[in-house]
Formats: C-alpha cells, sequence, structure tokens
C-alpha cells in the first residue's frame, strides 16, 4: 500500500492506478491526515463552496465534476461554474461526488486543470467549516513588509521581525504583513526578503504593495490591525 500526499500529481495519481490494476496487487489509498481548515487553504491553489451539476468521465480512471460556485475563499473570483478532475475509484484516491449535492472543495492546480482527491478535505458541504475559512480570509489592509507597521518599508521592518522571531520581541500587530515573502509563514528569510529588496535590487515584496489591501494569498496568518491602512 502506498501513502500519499495530498498533492497528488497525475503522474503520482498513474502510477498508484497502476499498482492498483496489477494483477493480484493490493492497493489503497493512504493519506496524511489532513490539516486544520486555515491551513488547508494556504496549501491549496483553490478553495470553493459549490453544487455539482454534471459529472463526466474523462478516461477509464478519472471524472470531471462540473460544479457551481456560491462562495470562493481562493482562486478564481469571477467564475459562475469551475471544472474539477478526480479519479474515478476511492482506491485511486478519488473523491467520491454526488449530484445534486453541494460540497466544499480544496483543490489543486496542475496541467492548466484543478484537481482534487481524498487527501484533502474536499467534502460535502460543512457549514462550520465554512465559518472557519470565512475567519481565515478576514483580514485588515495592509502593506506587504512593513512589519512594525509605521507606514514605511525599510530596515526598521527587518530589525522588528527578527527582533520577534529570536528575541523575545514584541508581536507584529499584523502577521501578514511581517510575511514580507508571503509564504504563509514568519522566518528569518521575511527579514533577509525586505533587506534584499531595500539593499541590493532584490524582487520587490508580493501586493499589497504600495497600496493598501488584504492578503490575496489567503494563508492563516491572518492580520488584526494595520493602523496605516484605513
Amino acid at each position: 500500500m502506498a501513502q500519499l500526499s495530498r498533492r497528488l500529481s497525475p503522474a503520482v495519481f498513474l502510477a498508484a492506478l497502476a499498482a492498483w490494476l496489477a494483477p493480484g496487487a493490493a492497493f489503497a489509498c493512504r493519506c496524511l491526515p489532513p490539516p486544520p481548515p486555515a491551513e488547508a487553504l494556504g496549501e491549496s491553489d483553490l478553495v470553493f463552496h459549490g453544487f455539482v451539476l454534471a459529472i463526466e468521465p474523462v478516461d477509464e480512471w478519472s471524472i470531471r465534476v462540473e460544479l457551481q460556485v456560491l462562495q470562493t475563499w481562493k482562486g478564481p473570483a469571477d467564475q459562475d461554474t469551475i471544472q474539477v478532475h478526480t479519479a474515478n475509484n476511492g482506491a485511486a484516491c478519488g473523491v467520491f461526488f454526488e449530484e445534486p449535492r453541494e460540497y466544499l472543495v480544496y483543490a489543486f492546480s496542475s496541467e492548466g486543470r484543478f484537481h482534487t482527491n481524498s487527501c484533502t478535505r474536499t467534502k460535502p458541504y460543512d457549514a462550520s467549516e465554512a465559518a472557519e475559512l470565512d475567519a481565515a480570509v478576514a483580514s485588515a489592509a495592509f502593506t506587504r513588509g512593513d512589519a512594525n507597521a509605521d507606514g514605511g518599508l525599510d530596515i526598521a521592518d527587518a530589525v522588528f521581525a527578527v527582533g520577534f522571531l529570536f528575541l523575545g520581541g514584541p508581536k507584529p500587530p499584523c502577521l501578514d504583513a511581517a510575511d514580507s515573502d508571503d509564504t504563509g509563514v514568519l522566518d528569518l528569510t521575511d527579514a533577509i526578503y525586505v533587506l534584499n529588496w531595500s539593499f541590493l535590487g532584490g524582487p520587490r515584496p508580493p501586493e499589497p504593495l504600495p497600496d493598501c489591501g488584504p492578503d490575496p494569498s489567503g494563508d492563516a496568518l491572518g492580520c488584526d490591525a494595520f493602523p496605516p491602512c484605513p
């Protein structure tokens, strides 16, 4: 048997399927426990609440599910319907979709398509989990890299971040702002990113910058307050 990660690539999927189809082979999908909703939101490329409109076979191993989008937490926000691909059996970690039924879908983008599998948090709609996702994406407006929330982006922000991470300094008022490289994790690379951009011509921190705005990446850090932004 094989233990599969949540981001099941098409190559891994085909290898798992081949093992399942092999004569005499015993195969079942085994997964690591999925992370909490906020963390799963950060890991996924697409998270939405949808209503199954149609289920169609793509080939002998997979299906395509078309869903009407009811709410999007991460991913394209301007689409009325989205198609998601999954394996057509549980042994290959496929999700068992039914129509008509509503689902919370956590999906990954690969080769121009969205894919999901049973190792993700994809499940029939759960209002309490939807509320957790609402809380995870709720964020005050901020500007990226301004860890000390003084309205500027300079060496003081790198010093502030290092002080918090390693010297017991105060917590940034907006964790999303301190996440200079937008990885969803606060670490030394955030301070280095600011210094590299400020003094060495490195890449500019991701949006929102220079204008105030919410975090477009939907990670779990959040932003309690950021006084420079209204």
